[in-house]
């Protein structure tokens, strides 16, 4: 019990710290809080990571203009650690105790489904980061989601890469849990429309140490590419595993992947990866005349000068997060009923991870244009874009 208490005090020392320091020069009006529960532990402690340390960047930045509205905003953070459980009392201990305005996480697709019961209860906005569609399909009053769809990786990963290679059998590893499930149901959706057919369809638990059985049986199918629908680390181990087997079909892996951490564990088996793309993974790729190149630049170099670390798509997931947070309560303030309705009048904003235009029937707003315009491919240890929308 002690032990838990001095990790409990050092969280909120630090939660506390961070405040203070994110006020900046703003003064006079009170805080405007925002909660946000991230895995910052736990298998995808990655994840959770980048999105705090984006979301840091992004309150630091309003506060050093005025906050909102002369209000500094207040970012109180709590891990999870990618544990649904944990994420419900983070829930309640925010909403109840903090009294912050709105909820921004969880990182995890497992931990968003565990909340959703008690904050649609409380009429609470939440907008989250994970990936799965299925918590704004149907749209959910007080539920936003960061991150562009699942439908969207899969269409470019077929319009992009499987259609002019002439692809039309694939084999579907997935994760056995809210993200892979979702990923699945999109692929299963799409794949028929364009005349390609899924000839193996499995799962894998969390945390799989071998999936040599399942790729051995894709090996012996007639499948002409592997698709793979999960974020950390199962990835790796399946990119390893196929290298080991001599399985040399293209490894197709759903964006969650898109990052060092898999490219670090799966090392030189990495190589020759596919993967969906924003432009925040390939800024440096861009055109010098694209639109979001400086933005997206300048935001890579202020994160890896302040954290001493490289970026990733979920560093923007984090930012994003409380800048849609931030707009709507310029408009409203701090009442969380007003905040979720002025989140779905959200128009023309240029995030970090796409163009966002919200709607009462629409609580992504982003097209599959601007959460994955790309195809990259891993080549000589960096993602590369190797097709897309508008790249030659």
């Amino acid at each position: 019990m002690k032990k838990i208490m001095e990790k409990f005090l050092a969280g909120m020392i630090v939660i506390c710290l961070f405040s203070l320091f994110s006020f900046g020069s703003v003064q006079g009006g009170e805080p405007y809080k925002i909660g946000m529960i991230l895995s910052l532990t736990g298998s995808t402690s990655p994840l959770g990571q980048a999105e705090k340390n984006g979301a840091e960047i992004a309150a630091d930045r309003m506060n050093k203009k005025g906050g909102i509205n002369g209000h500094p905003i207040e970012l109180v953070i709590y891990d999870d650690g990618t544990d649904p459980s944990k994420a419900v009392m983070n829930a309640k201990r925010l909403i109840e105790i903090d009294k912050v305005s709105a909820i921004i996480g969880p990182s995890d697709s497992s931990c968003v489904q565990s909340i959703l019961p008690y904050t649609e209860k409380a009429e609470f906005p939440v907008v989250y980061l994970a990936g799965s569609g299925a918590f704004v399909k149907p749209v959910r009053k007080y539920v936003f989601k960061v991150p562009g769809g699942h439908d969207h990786g899969v269409i470019r990963l077929i319009e992009n890469y499987l259609i002019p290679r002439g692809i039309k059998k694939v084999a579907l590893l997935y994760i056995n849990y809210a993200y892979g499930k979702d990923g699945r149901k999109e692929v299963l959706t799409y794949a028929p429309k364009f005349g390609i057919e899924v000839i193996f369809d499995e799962s894998f638990e969390r945390n799989v140490p071998d999936l040599t059985p399942q790729l051995t049986k894709i090996k012996n199918s007639a499948a002409q590419a592997l698709i793979c629908w999960a974020t950390y680390p199962e990835p790796a181990t399946i990119a390893k595993n196929a290298k080991q087997i001599g399985l040399t079909i293209p490894l197709l892996i759903a964006a969650g992947a898109l990052n060092e951490r898999f490219l670090k564990l799966a090392k030189d088996e990495a190589e020759g990866a596919i993967l969906p793309s924003h432009k925040l993974a390939v800024a440096d790729q861009l055109p010098d005349n694209h639109p979001d190149k400086k933005f997206l630049l300048d935001f890579v170099d202020e994160y890896q000068k302040r954290f001493k670390t490289e970026h990733n798509i979920f560093s923007g997931y984090g930012y994003d997060g409380v800048m849609l947070v931030s707009l709507a309560m310029e408009k409203v303030g701090p009442d969380s009923k007003k905040i979720a309705k002025a989140i779905e009048e959200i128009k023309g904003y240029r995030g970090i991870s796409g163009a966002y235009n919200l709607s009462p029937e629409d609580h992504q707003g982003m097209k599959a244009e601007d959460s994955s315009p790309y195809v990259v491919q891993v080549i000589g240890g960096k993602f590369k874009i190797i097709a897309g929308i508008g790249w030659k």
